[in-house]
């Protein structure tokens, strides 16, 4: 028995053994320009129906500010993964509606799909109204976004007091031509700032201005 088991735990070492690759050999392949995840946090201040494009959503990524009132995107592109929404009810019986509405076709991207809506409703203080939604496979709002464009990807319509969460994936701007980032008001050169892309939604804990 002692020898059966003393074989095959010898086997299983030679076949861990032939799958480890000697980079002593040779120099291993390295990716340099990562895929980054980033994860931002907002609260709706007043009930809103807002649209976001490309720019707008490279800025949640980060900008970095060029001066008090200039600044330039962190990224060179950005692309959604999914965006989560919580719609408190006010008061009880009251329906509330959290909504999104995916850009699908673009013109300018020759992109064209069936339209995609993602939305819930609550009346009751227990629940809230909560959206969990991925852009379609396919659509324009799954590509890769440029970092200026101001093609709409995504509408968004919730009740005060909503938490907003998008999950996004972005690439850094490493030895490209800036692109510029939204206006600021009394920032600090150098700064990373999340700044505010829309005045009914204010970003939680990050730095924001």
């Amino acid at each position: 028995m002692d020898r059966k088991r003393n074989t095959k735990v010898r086997g299983r070492q030679t076949l861990r053994q032939k799958t480890v690759i000697d980079h002593r050999l040779g120099i291993p392949q390295w990716e340099a320009q990562v895929i980054r995840s980033f994860h931002i946090r907002y609260r709706a201040t007043a009930l809103s129906t807002v649209s976001f494009d490309g720019a707008e959503l490279a800025a949640m990524c980060g900008v970095v500010a060029t001066a008090a009132t200039t600044s330039v995107q962190l990224s060179t592109a950005v692309r959604v993964k999914k965006i989560e929404m919580w719609g408190p009810v006010a008061t009880a019986g009251t329906a509330v509606e959290t909504r999104i509405d995916w850009q699908t076709s673009s013109t300018t991207l020759n992109l064209f799909s069936p339209g995609s809506t993602v939305s819930d409703s609550s009346i009751s203080f227990d629940r809230p109204a909560y959206v969990c939604a991925k852009p379609p496979v396919e659509s324009s709002s799954s590509k890769w976004q440029s970092s200026a464009s101001t093609v709409t990807v995504c509408t968004i319509a919730c009740p005060p007091g909503t938490i907003l969460d998008f999950h996004l994936n972005f690439v850094i701007n490493d030895n490209e031509a800036p692109v510029a980032g939204p206006a600021l008001s009394g920032a600090v050169l150098g700064t990373i700032y999340h700044p505010v892309v829309n005045t009914n939604f204010q970003v939680v804990a990050l730095n924001s201005i």
